[in-house]
């Protein structure tokens, strides 16, 4: 009877200890399980939690000791919900268990990737500044040289992931799609090549530009003069014009033909004979041209160049021709001549002041204000269509001259000289950029920005009406 009474003891004394142990994990067959899961890794190895526990137990999240990786993002913790939409628990944090099994996903954050613009060797500017974060695979849209970085003797042509220019290049608004590291874009610099510059023309809104050069090619930038790019065969081109969009082109060869594009400069078409051509223009939409031929006649088209009708009379006519927006009202140069206006497209001619050395001519868009330059004499005004004159500043070697499409801002080069400016229709003139052998200058039509050329040297361009000045190619 002893024997059984301290067996039925015993027995309960197992339950009841048995019952105490309620705070420990359970290392047998009930409770319920916390689970930790990768969500996307693609390296290491999740943790274990071999553990089981009784609703209301404490759990002690663990770290991510298998070292987890996902490729372009960080591990930032575990969540209740794959998505990251539920709790969210970092390494060493506790919960109290529920009713259920619980599974814990990694938790992945994107990583964010910078851009930044290096001068690489500039010797003046700015460098752009993007201080957007990108994460894998979006979108970049490579900056332009907005704050003009220059290096001497140098001419910037974009950008490049290399320092020395061997990596990817990239141009103003051209994109890329961001890797898995920062991306440095570091300012790509070709020597500068002197070239014999002869004209340079430009669209209305001073961004597509097109320069002849002597014996060379014709050259086309669309992005303000940053970058260039070589068009046709070397030729001895003189002069070039072009449409308001900048689409119509016209150029005229020394003792060649004059050719035509419609595509801003890809593809060029000759056009008309052989002639000693010295200066072309063109109305704003290039349908209308005029050309001068040296000791010969102007000549004009109606279609853009297909067909020509000589004009006047056999004179030296040279340097320049200059026209209105509609093609109607064109002014021309005669060396040692005068100067010479046409109210009808061409058809006649009325010879306008005295016999002078006039080197270049300009008009507004509405031919009503003319200016014009005379070699080693001044610049002269017009603001009735050439009818009566007046001389403005000093006696330099005025070379060209360019206007703005109302005629108050104008812009003209001294060969050996310097550049000068004005902003009220040519009364006054203040001198800008560098000594050069300056030989054409171009203007948009309100002003800001200008493009010009120098014999045996590069192109330079301003964004501000002349202030400043960037050598380009």
């Amino acid at each position: 009877m002893k024997r059984i009474i301290i067996t039925c003891l015993s027995i309960f004394l197992i339950l009841i200890l048995s019952g105490c142990s309620g705070s420990n994990p359970d290392q047998g067959t009930t409770g319920y399980t916390v689970t930790y899961e990768g969500n996307g890794s693609d390296g290491g190895a999740v943790p274990s939690d071999s553990n089981k526990y009784e609703q209301g137990q404490t759990v002690t999240v663990q770290n991510n000791n298998g070292n987890l990786v996902k490729t372009g993002y960080t591990f930032t913790g575990w969540n209740t919900a794959s998505d990251a939409s539920g709790i969210t628990y970092t390494a060493g944090q506790t919960f109290s268990m529920g009713s259920s099994n619980l599974t814990l996903y990694a938790k992945w954050a994107n990583n964010i990737y910078t851009v930044t613009y290096n001068g690489n060797g500039a010797t003046g500017g700015t460098e752009p500044s993007d201080t957007n974060g990108y994460i894998q695979g979006q979108i970049v849209t490579v900056q332009n040289n907005i704050y003009n970085l220059t290096n001497t003797g140098f001419t910037f042509t974009g950008w490049n992931t290399a320092t020395n220019g061997t990596g990817a290049t990239y141009t103003s608004a051209q994109t890329l799609s961001m890797g898995l590291n920062n991306v440095t874009l570091y300012a790509k610099w070709d020597v500068l090549t002197a070239r014999a510059w002869t004209s340079i023309t430009s669209s209305a809104d001073g961004t597509k530009l097109a320069g002849g050069s002597w014996n060379r090619n014709i050259y086309t930038s669309a992005d303000s003069g940053v970058t260039w790019t070589g068009r046709d065969d070397d030729r001895y081109w003189i002069s070039i014009a072009s449409s308001t969009d900048g689409s119509k082109l016209a150029a005229v060869v020394q003792n060649g033909q004059i050719y035509t594009s419609t595509d801003s400069g890809v593809a060029w078409t000759a056009r008309y004979s052989n002639k000693q051509w010295s200066a072309i223009t063109s109305s704003s939409d290039g349908t209308k041209l005029a050309a001068l031929a040296y000791n010969g006649q102007i000549y004009t088209s109606a279609d853009s160049g297909v067909t020509w009708a000589a004009r006047e009379n056999n004179r030296y006519w040279r340097w320049s021709i200059t026209s209105s927006a509609d093609g109607t009202k064109l002014a021309a140069l005669v060396d040692n001549g005068k100067v010479y206006t046409s109210i009808d497209s061409g058809d006649t001619w009325t010879a306008r002041d005295t016999n002078r050395q006039w080197r270049s001519i300009t008009s507004s868009a509405d031919g009503t204000k003319l200016a014009a330059v005379v070699w080693n004499g001044k610049v002269y005004t017009s603001i009735d269509s050439g009818d009566t004159w007046t001389a403005r500043d000093s006696n330099r070697q005025w070379y060209s001259i360019t206007s703005s499409s109302d005629g108050t801002k104008l812009a003209a080069v001294v060969q050996n000289g310097q550049i000068y400016t004005s902003t009220d229709s040519g009364a006054t003139w203040t001198v800008r950029g560098y000594d050069r052998y300056w030989y054409s200058i171009t203007s948009s039509t309100d002003g800001t920005k200008l493009a010009a050329v120098v014999w045996n040297g590069q192109i330079y361009t301003s964004a501000d009406s002349g202030v400043t000045w960037t050598p380009r190619f």
